[in-house]
């Protein structure tokens, strides 16, 4: 990998990873969303730092060529964050069925004391 590649790299992961902070810090991001991306930062810092960990990678699943090996990685990333904001889909849909479970109840209790008070 070429040295300026790698400097690239290495600095895109740093404000990559200062990024994240600021979000999580301005409550833009929760602490589990952020920790995925956090470990995506340091998998890119270690990458740039070792590119010799692509290699390893690379062979221990019997690629050919790094930049394959690349997108398996990318691809695995994709796949965590894909499963981690479908569970929380589900988790808001069901507090959104309960709230709307709630707000029919109280309503028709509302109802109910109108209907009281009119007589």
């Amino acid at each position: 990998m070429n040295i300026i590649l790698r400097i690239a790299l290495i600095l895109l992961s740093i404000i990559f990873f200062i990024l994240i902070t600021y979000f999580l810090k301005k409550k833009h991001l929760n602490l589990r969303q952020s920790l995925v991306w956090y470990l995506a930062s340091i998998i890119l810092v270690c990458i740039s730092i070792f590119p010799k960990i692509l290699e390893f990678i690379a062979s221990m699943f019997g690629i050919v060529e790094k930049t394959n090996a690349a997108f398996l990685i990318v691809i695995a990333f994709l796949l965590l964050i894909a499963f981690q904001n479908n569970i929380t889909i589900l988790k808001n849909k069901e507090s959104i069925n309960n709230l709307i479970r709630e707000t029919s109840i109280l309503k028709s209790k509302i109802d109910e004391e109108s209907k009281k008070n009119a007589k």
